[in-house]
């Protein structure tokens, strides 16, 4: 009897400490989502003005090609670090070890990452034109080997990632105005983009090692290749989208102009604001989820919801949109933003039920095969659609890859809890 009461007693205790955590966490990750969306509100149309849609487009393809080879760096981190973080916690040499075995890692790639980016700006004549301001995102690159989101994330302290992220990108917000004066400036916004992930490095690391004590330790060769083992599935998972996603981009800068990217990229930043909640939730929710497995279906139904209303409401304020923006009202705006906005829904699903629920009960191959299938598709449909339809070929591809990548998630999630519910009975 004593024993149960005990046990009443403990479980209570855990339920009342997880939901103030979750609440917590929702708190802190919400308030960085605010003023991740308003401070480029304010910012994006004055840098559209100064710079031009062109010099915009400029700074896109230096991003996004950054991107990938931040990807590589990150080699699946984002995803399985803040799950093994969470298991180690409570154990400090544990926990040591993953944070060394993650930084290591992140440094040998991305020596790797820095070597291919140097001999594609080299070979790629139309990169090579603009080589200055992609060698000014290089800190990216570099910045994002020693960012330690995935570490908060593990610890479920999201207060840190929100103290850091609020701090650089308010700095950034008011140097954008003082430094960005004229259309040729648009290196100096690449550079202002890089610092941030620089600085970000900085106080991460910073807090990671004086308030929480963590230091690196030794990694030997066969740990390495361990956690290279481990994390390839995930990284093939996270690095094949870019076939159809920042992809899509550049092959629309190849094979249009750099204006055109500029006004593609704008209507996806805005239709992505969409996902912010969701994004928030699918965060909270998954080192919970990877301790408290049950709990899938009420979180689930809640990530759909508001990916299906945030994707209304995104379609909704087109006019709002197009106006703040100074984008001239016509059809092919429209449809591509139209279609951003279908894309909405797509993700909430691979998130929900691809991350949340695949990676969290450990079906991590399967996840990797909706993801293989649903990119080589995508990166085919770029190839077709991106030269003759222009931006509607680049919305089409992003929204009909996720679909995709979602409806298999979807399908698996079902299998599985068929299968566990006919070994129950």
């Amino acid at each position: 009897m004593i024993s149960n009461k005990l046990k009443s007693l403990t479980d209570r205790l855990r339920s009342s400490h997880d939901a103030k955590t979750l609440i917590e966490n929702f708190a802190s990750l919400s308030l960085l989502q605010v003023v991740t969306l308003i401070l480029p509100l304010i910012t994006l149309p004055y840098v559209l003005r100064v710079m031009g849609k062109s010099g915009y487009g400029i700074y896109v393809m230096a991003i996004t090609l950054m991107g990938y080879f931040v990807t590589i760096t990150d080699f699946g981190f984002a995803v399985l670090a803040p799950r093994d973080v969470a298991l180690t916690r409570d154990d400090k040499d544990s926990l040591n070890k993953v944070y060394s075995q993650v930084i290591f890692t992140k440094i040998a790639l991305a020596v790797l990452a820095i070597l291919l980016f140097s001999i594609l700006i080299l070979a790629v004549p139309s990169f090579r034109q603009d080589w200055v301001s992609y060698l000014c995102a290089l800190p990216i690159l570099i910045g994002s080997v020693f960012i330690t989101d995935w570490f908060f994330q593990g610890i479920e302290q999201m207060k840190f990632i929100t103290i850091i992220q609020v701090t650089t990108r308010v700095l950034f917000t008011c140097l954008v105005f003082v430094v960005i004066r004229e259309p040729g400036d648009f290196n100096k916004y690449i550079l202002l983009q890089s610092m941030t992930y620089v600085l970000s490095a900085v106080i991460s690391q910073f807090i990671v090692r004086r308030k929480h004590h963590v230091r690196f330790v030794r990694v030997s060769m066969i740990e390495f290749k361990e956690t290279m083992k481990e994390n390839l599935p995930i990284f093939i998972n996270i690095f094949l989208p870019n076939l159809y996603n920042a992809g899509g981009i550049l092959l629309l800068g190849l094979f249009h102009d750099h204006n055109t990217v500029g006004t593609y990229e704008t209507l996806h930043k805005i239709a992505m604001i969409g996902l912010t909640l969701v994004t928030i939730l699918s965060q909270v929710f998954f080192p919970f989820l990877s301790r408290r497995k049950e709990a899938f279906q009420r979180s689930a139904r809640i990530s759909i919801v508001v990916g299906v209303c945030s994707a209304i409401l995104a379609l909704i304020g087109t006019p709002v949109v197009f106006w703040y923006l100074a984008i001239e009202w016509a059809i092919t705006p429209f449809i591509v933003y139209a279609i951003l906005c279908v894309n909405i829904v797509c993700l909430t699903v691979i998130k929900t039920y691809g991350q949340n629920y695949l990676i969290t009960h450990g079906y991590d191959i399967k996840y990797v095969r909706a993801t293989l299938i649903s990119s080589l598709i995508g990166g085919g449909l770029a190839l077709i659609l991106i030269y003759p339809l222009s931006a509607i070929g680049a919305a089409l591809t992003l929204t009909l890859s996720n679909g995709l990548g979602g409806a298999i998630c979807f399908k698996y999630y079902r299998q599985i809890a068929k299968s566990q519910t006919d070994n129950e009975k």
